[in-house]
């Protein structure tokens, strides 16, 4: 007697039926796994593997870039629609998704106890077994966890670009007039696509939408997570190099972080030597502590209650339009009480 577990199709209408569905017959036996056995990968192998799967996902004819004749492989592999195997998360493995969906094997779809058996060693860890080592195989930290990665060019290239498109695209062979091997070139225009990057618009960028539709690259096709790390990388402005940007609480208290922090996008625009507003100019660490014909003396090291550049910002007044934050106060704050340093 077979050990089943209910399978839910992925419509949610209830118990998905597996004769009616997929087309084989209900008399397919298969050898019984107890529910209570553990399921390994040289089970998997030896039941369902061996005869309905590595005579096209082999080492010599991966078909779809999938090998599974070894556990490394397997665990390895990467499809068009994602990873072949998740460890604990059959709903997330093609592996399972494909055999459940009756894709494949193309000619004899697997019954329903090896679709079970499938499911079963996914979810149970998806273990080796055969020589003692029952553990999967320990995590790769070479490859990278695109979901988790800074989004920058740099590891665009590095990670993806460099081995799956710049053969193809740059300077001395730039197939379609597109050269991706620089950031100032990926920002072209091609006679065969619009614009290559415009930043902030996936949809308008040939690099998303010609990997979005695989129609790029021709024959190794990017995976989900990659697609997605370009999408984001356009979508959050497709800058060159993400530069770990560190709280102003743990900057030491000086005019240069005031200035490139606060002072250059939220008030020099109004206080500079062209355009000092109420004779105000924040453009240069000397003129911080002159005064003003609107206020009293800008800066008064040591005393922020007494400096105008602290008490305008702390009061809301200034800027007008868009008031600092408190974290941005609270640097002003410090800066003055530490003795207003350049």
């Amino acid at each position: 007697m077979l050990f089943l577990t209910t399978v839910l199709s992925c419509s949610d209408k209830g118990p998905f039926n597996f004769s009616d569905n997929l087309g084989f017959a209900e008399d397919v036996v298969v050898e019984p796994i107890p529910m209570d056995e553990e399921v390994t990968y040289e089970i998997l192998k030896n039941s369902i593997l061996e005869n309905k799967c590595l005579g096209c996902h082999n080492a010599n004819r991966a078909r779809g870039g999938i090998n599974l004749s070894t556990y490394e492989a397997t665990l390895e592999g990467e499809s068009e629609q994602g990873k072949v195997v998740v460890s604990g998360r059959s709903s997330e493995s093609t592996l399972f998704l494909e055999v459940f969906n009756g894709t494949m094997p193309p000619r004899t779809p697997l019954s329903e106890s090896e679709i079970d058996l499938i499911k079963r060693w996914i979810d149970t860890g998806a273990k080796k077994g055969g020589d003692g080592d029952s553990s999967p195989p320990p995590v790769d930290s070479s490859k990278p966890d695109f979901k988790t990665m800074a989004v920058d060019y740099e590891n665009l290239k590095k990670f993806i670009l460099k081995d799956k498109c710049i053969g193809c695209h740059n300077p001395e062979r730039a197939k379609g007039e597109v050269d991706l091997s620089s950031y100032s070139s990926i920002f072209g225009f091609s006679v065969y696509f619009s614009t290559i990057t415009e930043p902030g618009m996936p949809e308008q960028s040939a690099l998303y939408t010609e990997v979005f539709k695989g129609s790029m690259p021709p024959r190794t096709k990017l995976s989900h997570d990659e697609i997605d790390y370009i999408r984001r990388w356009i979508l959050e402005g497709a800058i060159e190099k993400k530069v770990e940007v560190l709280p102003l609480s743990k900057l030491p208290a000086t005019y240069t972080n005031l200035k490139e922090r606060i002072l250059q996008d939220k008030c020099i625009r109004c206080h500079n030597p062209d355009k000092a507003r109420a004779d105000v100019d924040l453009s240069e660490y000397s003129k911080l502590f002159d005064y003003s014909e609107y206020f009293s003396l800008i800066t008064e090291a040591g005393n922020p209650e007494g400096s105008s550049l602290y008490t305008e910002v702390n009061s809301g007044n200034m800027p007008p339009r868009n008031p600092l934050s408190k974290e941005e106060v609270e640097f002003v704050k410090r800066w003055i009480q530490e003795g207003a340093k350049e």
